[in-house]
């Protein structure tokens, strides 16, 4: 058996955007929609989706929840946590990293 080596993951190309919670959210669904149509490509091809994770880094939401004081937007826990829950529902690949993989109260 042989083993690829995967290489180091390239330097983040872009500064993330500035803006109100509002503001980082409604960048959030053009980003899910591209993540859906990319998901059956990356999961046939186990592939990590590098881009998809600078694509959030760009748009903001990465840092949500950075204080106001901080140069964050000051996000709330359900602010975050709805984004969250939308990213997981368009990549199922996502979905044992982001939260439970049920809909079972115990998340089993």
């Amino acid at each position: 058996m042989t083993l690829e080596v995967v290489g180091a993951r390239p330097a983040f190309s872009e500064e993330p955007l500035g803006g109100s919670t509002a503001d980082r959210l409604a960048r959030l669904p053009s980003i899910v929609d591209e993540l859906r149509r990319a998901d059956a490509a990356a999961e046939r091809d186990r592939v990590l989706q590098y881009g998809a994770v600078e694509q959030l880094r760009h748009a903001g939401l990465l840092s949500l929840r950075v204080p106001e004081r901080y140069g964050g937007p000051g996000a709330g826990a359900r602010d975050v946590l709805g984004a969250s829950f939308r990213s997981r529902a368009a990549v199922p690949m996502w979905r044992n990293r982001f939260g439970p993989t049920s809909d079972s109260p115990s998340g089993c």
